[in-house]
């Protein structure tokens, strides 16, 4: 398929083989891990490209990803996060040239579901997913990520590319890996969110593994 996938991935050795094995394999898979100190490098390489860099920073990852990428069509997506079976025969045909998806719960509990649309709605005014897509050429138009910016860095990039290009959610999903509320909490995150929109502090998530 012609089509990059970016994932940048710090210390996700419980949960990258799984994202990867959701990926078809005739797609180009890129796995930049950045300052791992686990397994993570080992797996992922069972399965995928391996870049490695000390340099922490989700923007720093997926910039370095993209000029490995064979494909004008990129996906970056969260190394916890797994796609519809949908999701790339969309992107492959949408003529967007920047986008994203819907978003559930990796469970069915109606809790998580609604807590996930909270957080559609909350950040970045509806589409921080855990996966965007784009052309290169948008990609380089607004000069990929800000490596500046340690947090809501996904949406500052949707919002400069959707000032240029044609933006589109798909009608297909992502599932969200629940593991943050399961050991912070349901209150504890979105307090975290709704503080971060409103006061933004530029502080990130503490890690959870």
């Amino acid at each position: 398929m012609s089509i990059s996938i970016i994932i940048p991935a710090y210390n996700e050795e419980n949960e990258i083989e799984k994202t990867l094995k959701n990926i078809p394999n005739n797609v180009q898979k890129i796995v930049i891990c950045n300052g791992c100190n686990d397994k993570t490098v080992q797996i992922a390489k069972k399965y995928a490209q391996v870049i490695e860099t000390p340099k922490k920073g989700v923007s720093h990852a997926r910039n370095l990803g993209v000029k490995l990428a064979k494909h004008d069509k990129l996906i970056f997506l969260d190394a916890d996060i797994k796609m519809d079976e949908k999701t790339i025969p969309l992107i492959l045909k949408t003529n967007a040239n920047i986008g994203t998806t819907k978003v559930k719960a990796n469970s069915n509990h109606p809790i998580d579901n609604a807590v996930m649309f909270l957080k559609s709605q909350i950040h970045c005014l509806g589409f921080n997913t855990g996966l965007i897509f784009c052309t290169k050429e948008m990609f380089h138009k607004v000069n990929g990520f800000d490596e500046s910016m340690t947090i809501h860095e996904d949406g500052n990039f949707l919002r400069k590319c959707k000032k240029q290009g044609n933006f589109k959610v798909l009608d297909t999903h992502v599932y969200n890996n629940m593991r943050r509320f399961r050991k912070q909490g349901y209150l504890k995150i979105i307090y975290y969110w709704i503080k971060e929109t409103l006061f933004f502090s530029g502080k990130d998530y503490e890690a959870i593994r």
